[in-house]
């Protein structure tokens, strides 16, 4: 630690005494801040000046103080404190057309401050290299049992409580065990019989009745817990009885299957819409088989486009598969539209077949 120390210091004396050949003034930077904080304080105050080289100086609350400049005397005695004119000090110099920075003492100036750093510190060699004294080594003195018995306690401070194993009783409450009154024991009871077989009646009936308190306490406790775990049952209950589709109804909350979502889009079909196995035709796609219950669950996203261009949309009772409508016409259910397969006029327009395809 200590050649940590004298490492700073060493390096330390010549980074100040370059920092300070650098400046070009005569005063160091600090004391140039403070006396300039200085001159501007004197522009309120106001001075009278004798002729020779003491000043009347008087600042605006009223307040009246005598400077000798030549001497650096202010009757604040604050110039002779710091060794740099005041307030005061310095409206009597301006006073007089004179510069306040040659009324510093010598001791802020940069001359002064690179003197005291002029002195450097040389580098040392390391502790390897040191020379071996020719003496005795030194050892510490030999350990001789003291008289008297040894001790087994620390000295305690004066402000410290206790000692030993045992602690103390400092703060605790006294109560004697034969009346029942606090302030004395068993010892220096002076209560009668009569009297510490009341105080105990009393003790054992307010024991009790702080027993029956906290068991109608522990009670009602327990029937709250009960009663908020009922209402708690009959709520989920009823929210689920009335989150459960009754006939005709739908789910108000979640996703429901998608086989429940198909049926409700698209009711059966009635006799004259039963599925049928579709017939070749030169202007109808190919055969198609009915789609069964599992492959119709099995179903998800966007049906494919149909390569019929020659189809035309009819909004008929929406099945599932292929069927015969009332107008004699092929018709083609899937999940999202119902599309008509044959078509009795020669000339259909392609303006059919966009709609169809977008």
């Amino acid at each position: 630690m200590l050649d940590h120390i004298r490492v700073q210091c060493m390096e330390r004396i010549h980074v100040k005494r370059d920092y300070m050949a650098r400046i070009d003034t005569d005063l160091c930077p600090r004391i140039i801040k403070k006396l300039n904080y200085n001159i501007e304080g004197s522009k309120k105050c106001t001075s009278t000046w004798d002729g020779g080289d003491k000043c009347e100086v008087k600042d605006l609350e009223g307040n009246q103080f005598e400077v000798d400049i030549k001497n650096k005397i202010c009757s604040c005695r604050k110039w002779q404190l710091t060794g740099m004119p005041c307030i005061h000090g310095c409206q009597a110099i301006l006073s007089i057309n004179a510069a306040p920075e040659s009324f510093v003492d010598e001791y802020f100036k940069k001359t002064t401050y690179l003197k005291s750093y002029s002195y450097l510190m040389s580098p040392m060699k390391g502790s390897k290299e040191w020379l071996l004294a020719k003496q005795v080594k030194l050892l510490p003195p030999k350990a001789r049992r003291m008289p008297g018995r040894p001790k087994k306690h620390r000295r305690r401070e004066a402000d410290e409580v206790g000692g030993g194993c045992r602690l103390s009783k400092k703060g605790v409450v006294m109560k004697c065990s034969r009346c029942l009154v606090i302030g004395h024991n068993k010892a220096t009871c002076k209560a009668t019989e009569a009297e510490a077989l009341e105080n105990h009646r009393k003790a054992d009936e307010a024991r009790k009745a702080q027993a029956e308190a906290a068991r109608a306490h522990s009670l009602r406790s327990k029937q709250n817990v009960r009663k908020k775990s009922t209402q708690t049952a009959g709520a989920q209950s009823s929210t689920g009885a009335q989150s459960s589709p009754g006939v005709g109804q739908t789910k108000k909350r979640g996703r429901p299957p998608k086989a429940k979502q198909l049926n409700q889009q698209h009711p059966t079909p009635t006799s004259s819409q039963q599925p049928r196995t579709y017939q070749s035709s030169p202007q109808a796609p190919s055969t198609q088989e009915v789609p069964t219950e599992a492959a119709q669950k099995k179903r998800r996203g966007r049906p494919p486009k149909t390569s019929n261009t020659q189809v035309q949309i009819r909004k008929m009772p929406a099945g599932m598969g292929v069927f015969t409508g009332d107008d004699g016409h092929t018709y083609m259910s899937s999940a999202r539209s119902t599309v008509r397969l044959t078509d009795s006029e020669p000339n259909t327009t392609t303006q059919d077949a966009e709609q169809v395809s977008r």
